[in-house]
């Protein structure tokens, strides 16, 4: 089996909405290559999705073990921590993000949303305003 077509196929589904098609496809390429760092990370934002956040975190957490250059994957664990509450967490998610690509703009947007929800308006709105910066769109 080619991994990065199989990939490509649970992709397809993922964006397609066929999440438990896609998940089964997530799953067999774990199972001849568990440590694929992009198939971790996808099942853990398809996790996140479908509300088991844990389980998000977890797999996450794992793909940027094997590949901490991933800056979407910081961008990902950002988002499942801001779901579980854990804001402080999100936020140096989305920190390290940043520090591996400080060109986009929805990190700033997704850190801007966490700091608000943190009650730091200051911040939020720096964040906010580099998004822009970055994407006037």
């Amino acid at each position: 089996m080619d991994i990065e077509q199989k990939l490509q196929e649970a992709i397809v589904f993922h964006q397609s909405g066929q999440l438990q098609r896609a998940e089964q496809i997530y799953q067999q390429v774990l199972q001849i290559s568990p440590s694929n760092a992009d198939a971790l990370n996808l099942l853990g934002f398809l996790a996140y999705q479908v509300g088991r956040c844990e389980v998000a975190a977890n797999l996450i957490t794992k793909a940027i073990e094997v590949d901490s250059k991933q800056y979407i994957f910081f961008i990902n664990l950002g988002l499942v921590r801001q779901e579980q509450g854990e804001l402080d967490k999100s936020i140096e998610a989305y920190h390290k993000a940043i520090e591996i690509n400080p060109n986009d703009s929805d990190v700033y947007n997704n850190l801007g949303n966490t700091l608000q929800e943190q009650g730091e308006l200051d911040k939020s709105i720096e964040a906010y305003h580099k998004a822009i910066e970055i994407n006037p769109n």
